[in-house]
């Protein structure tokens, strides 16, 4: 694969959130690669070591504006389907119940439309320098 190559990002989407970044900054920034290699053991799932301070940060997150309207984010466990939050983490971000996802999970849904909000909803994002 190659940083460039046309659908890579759709072919990529089925991987772990953490999977994702380590294979694109291989791919696409190499520096980077060699800084988010390591990998540590967290809730049953090999992680990035950040990993656990991503998902702590994404805690302090409670709030998102899809449509402009602030909304309080969707919990892992809370989401119309079952993702099997009783039984084991988020397959992404290992979130566990209760927990919000960290930004950029799949799994994570949109509190407005009920879509991914990283891959499809439909609703109105601000910008981040609208914020």
């Amino acid at each position: 694969m190659r940083c460039s190559e046309p659908g890579l990002a759709l072919r990529l989407q089925s991987w772990p959130l953490a999977d994702r970044v380590a294979e694109l900054g291989s791919l696409c920034a190499p520096g980077l690669a060699a800084m988010t290699e390591y990998r540590i053991e967290f809730r049953g799932m090999r992680v990035l070591a950040e990993w656990p301070e991503r998902l702590r940060a994404a805690q302090l997150e409670t709030t998102c504006r899809p449509n402009g309207i602030e909304t309080s984010r969707v919990r892992y466990g809370d989401e119309a389907e079952d993702w099997g939050a009783n039984e084991r983490p988020c397959h992404d971000c290992a979130a566990i119940k209760g927990e919000y996802h960290v930004p950029g999970c799949d799994v994570e849904r949109c509190p407005a439309c009920g879509g991914q909000i990283w891959l499809g909803c439909e609703c109105e994002w601000p910008d981040d320098e609208d914020e």
